[in-house]
Formats: C-alpha cells, structure tokens, sequence
C-alpha cells in the first residue's frame, strides 16, 4: 500500500475511533442524567414527607393525634386506610389486617384518642372471597385474630361486614351465602377464644323494592343460622332511609320494611346521609321508636366522605362544610358551628331514646384525613408511609 493509501486509512480510523468516543460519551452522559432526575425524584419524596413540607399542604399531625372525648363514644365504619386502590401495589384493606408498618395499630391508636369503641370492619364479598367463605375460613385468620385481640385490649369491639354482590339487586346467591358467611365468622371466634367479633352486619343495599323480600328472606336466614350455631354474635343491617317509605308485606306482616328489617335483626345502622339536620331527625326519630318498642337497637350513621356520581350526592355528605372550616375548629366542642357541636346536639337529642346505641363515622380513611389535614386528603396509609420512612 503506498503511503497516501495508508493516511487514508489512518484517518479514517481516526475517524471511526472519533465517533465511538463519541457515542459512548453521549451514552455516559444519559446514564448521568437519568440517576441524576432519580436522585432529584427521591429528594423531592424525601421533601413531600417531611413535616416542613406537610405543615405547608395543611398537614398537623400534633392536631390530628390529639385526645378528643365525648360523652358517649361512638362507631365507625373501616374499609379502607388508603385513598387509593392500592398502598404500595397491594390491596390496602389487606395490608391493614396484615399490619403493613404498623397500620393496624396506628387505627386501634386513632380510635382510642377519638373516643371510638366499636369498629365495623370489612370482612369480604361473598362474590368476590366466595372461596373463602366456601371453606369457612379467612385468609389471615392469625393476623385478623392479632387485631381482634388487641381491639379488645382497647376495649374496643368489632362487628365484621359483609355484602353479596357489588349490583346491589343481586341477591340470587343469598340464600347459601349467608349461611356460610355466618359459619365463617362462628368458626373464627370458636377458633380464637382472645380475639372476636362481637356482630355481623349485612351491607348489602338493595334500591329496587321488588327485591326487598330477598333481604329479608336473608336476613331471616342469617338470624336463623346464628340462633343453631348457639352464638352471640348480634346481627346488624346497613339500613337505607327511603326503607321507611315503602310498605310491603312480608312474614304475614304489613309493615314498613325498616321496620320488618328491624324485626328480623338485632341492630340497624341507619344511613342517615344528610347535611340538612331535619332530614336525619326526620329518618332517626321513627326508627329510633320502633327500635324502643321492639327492644332492638340502632345506630345513627353520618357521612365524611367525598361522594359525586349523581345529582345532589354532595348533599349527603358533611365532607365539603368540613374541609371548608378551619383545621382547628372542625372539631371544636366550643365553637357552635363546627361538627362536633353539631354531633353532639344529635347524640343529645337521641339519648333519650334507649334503643340508641351510637353516632356511626362513615368512615375511617376520610374522618382521620379531616383531623389531620387541611384540604382532607392526608390518609392513613400515607401517615404509615411518612412514619416508616422515618424509623
């Protein structure tokens, strides 16, 4: 090869190594970019999670923890401790009873400094944990046992609940689900003699009237299977207001159906969904005397959540004249317009009626965000996950 041959070839060597380089420059210089925006990402979590940063969205944990007693302490609904669907891509009902960093005794915490003693749990979904209720068994029955027994510790009860069917009308399965359902909670606390559940209440919500008579068939059933089984487990129905419109005739009985599902429970938790007082008074007071004169009792259920989905849904929720008071007042037993006040001239009212049991909080996640966060949203997943990251 004569000698320009060989620059040519030089050079274009030099060339090819040249843009090697430079790929694998551009190449380092990527990697450094993207541990760089992970390290930039991390910081800012790290930032979210702090308490300088939290006091800034309205977060007051010291606020949120504090010792709040009532005259008569009260009821709340728990399905959820996450606003989500998942808490760390897991099912969040699930990682409470497993007492994923420490939730369950950070509800057990929240429900003693609240002057709560009766906890309704979500045990499961006939159609959806069929299986489980097939087998008369549930999932963590050691863990949910654990619960239990510290509740009670607390002297703190807990009354599990279940529905059939996610279409609220759908009550084909009813009849066996019940049973078993029923088998499933009396085998439980045969199981743990430490740790168990006080009552068994039915959320199942039917709206259209033509299937009233299948809720109280199942009902009746329930009570039936918890009669044979010799157990002292209550049993308790989630009751709609409108059940007090409508009369049908059912065991040869015309009644009202809250009132024959009052016949055929120990217990009813009406939903008394409303902002507007007059309403509550109006569905409670009739339920309440009924309740007397048959020797039942009832809760009176009030809504914290956020609910949209249809026309006036917000009205049936306290949740926006809430969030809308000021951190420190929404709980004020002083101050005539906050909630407490108002809950309070309630129980005042229907203490007189000896089948009252308690005010029912719906429910857990969005009562603890009101106490701890201004706009609402700091749940108890997220106070786990600020309190992990710090240990």
């Amino acid at each position: 090869m004569n000698h320009r041959g060989l620059r040519g070839a030089q050079r274009i060597g030099n060339e090819t190594t040249f843009c090697f380089v430079k790929i694998i420059q551009l190449i380092d210089f990527q990697i450094f970019c993207t541990k760089l925006l992970i390290m930039v990402f991390l910081a800012f979590l790290c930032l979210c999670l702090s308490p300088v940063f939290s006091a800034n969205i309205g977060v007051d944990l010291e606020h949120g923890n504090q010792v709040h007693l009532v005259p008569r302490p009260r009821s709340m609904w728990v399905w959820s401790p996450s606003h989500n669907k998942t808490w760390n891509q897991a099912n969040p009902t699930e990682m409470l009873i497993l007492n994923h960093k420490n939730s369950r005794s950070q509800l057990l915490d929240f429900c003693s400094s609240k002057s709560i003693n009766l906890i309704y749990l979500y045990i499961g979904c006939w159609q959806w944990q069929k299986n489980n209720f097939l087998s008369n068994k549930f999932e963590h029955e050691e863990e949910l046992s654990e619960f239990l027994y510290n509740a009670r510790k607390r002297n703190i009860k807990v009354c599990g609940v279940f529905y059939i069917n996610d279409e609220s009308n759908n009550l084909s399965e009813s009849p066996m689900a019940i049973e078993k359902i029923v088998d499933t909670v009396v085998n439980f606390n045969q199981k743990f003699q430490d740790g168990q559940f006080c009552g068994l209440q039915s959320d199942q919500e039917p709206g259209d009237p033509k299937v009233y008579m299948e809720l109280l068939d199942m009902l009746h059933r329930g009570a039936l299977r918890l009669k044979e089984r010799s157990s002292s487990v209550f049993l308790s129905q989630a009751a709609k207001p409108k059940y007090l419109d409508h009369n049908l005739i059912w065991n040869g009985a015309d009644k009202t159906m809250m009132q024959h599902v009052q016949d055929v429970t120990d217990h009813v938790a009406l939903m008394s969904y409303s902002q507007y007082l007059n309403n509550v008074m109006k569905w409670s007071l009739p339920t309440l005397s009924y309740a007397d004169k048959m020797g039942k009792k009832v809760g009176i259920g009030i809504e914290l959540n956020h609910i949209d989905g249809w026309e006036n849904a917000d009205k049936e929720s306290w949740f926006e004249e809430i969030r809308a008071m000021n951190l420190h007042d929404r709980f004020d037993k002083n101050n005539v317009k906050s909630f407490e006040s108002i809950v309070l001239d309630l129980e005042k009212t229907f203490q007189s009626y000896p089948s009252f049991e308690n005010m029912i909080i719906h429910s857990y996640r969005t009562y603890f965000s009101h106490w701890m966060c201004k706009d609402s949203t700091f749940s108890p997943s997220d106070y786990a996950d600020l309190k992990a990251s710090k240990e």
